[in-house]
């Protein structure tokens, strides 16, 4: 605990608080090959990791499950551009695969070098969760 409070003090980021925090959120999930935390949605997955040399980077991924043609690759463009300049995360991006499929994900990443708390470290799982709903909702609707 802080002397300053009673807050508890900044803890580091690992798998085991990723799935702690989406059992305290009510969401469930499953663990893929690398011990990476997978969620389903309806039209998405989404990943929670961790990346870095130390493993100190929180990245959030949201996967669509639909594919585009590669006809509509420009449009999609503009469409992901428009949700980038008025939303702060998650930031969204298209791949064209070796098959000509063009596919949609988004991404958020914290910084946690300098620790986060349990609290924070919720609030900002929720809110990436909320926000990439959305953006699946929105990008669904818009393409």
């Amino acid at each position: 605990m802080n002397a300053d409070s009673s807050r508890p003090e900044p803890g580091s980021i690992s798998r085991d608080l990723i799935k702690e925090t989406l059992r305290t959120l009510e969401v469930r999930f499953l663990i893929d090959g690398d011990g990476d935390v997978i969620t389903l949605w309806p039209d998405s997955c989404m990943c929670f990791l961790t990346a870095g040399t130390r493993s100190t980077i929180y990245v959030h991924q949201v996967h669509l499950d639909r594919r585009f043609a590669l006809d509509n690759r420009q449009y999609l463009l503009e469409q992901i551009n428009d949700w980038n300049r008025d939303h702060y995360w998650p930031k969204a991006f298209a791949v064209t695969d070796d098959m000509g499929e063009v596919h949609v994900h988004a991404e958020s990443q914290f910084d946690c070098t300098a620790g986060i708390t349990p609290e924070l470290f919720t609030h900002t799982t929720a809110c990436w969760i909320a926000a990439a709903l959305q953006f699946v909702a929105w990008i669904n609707l818009r393409a």
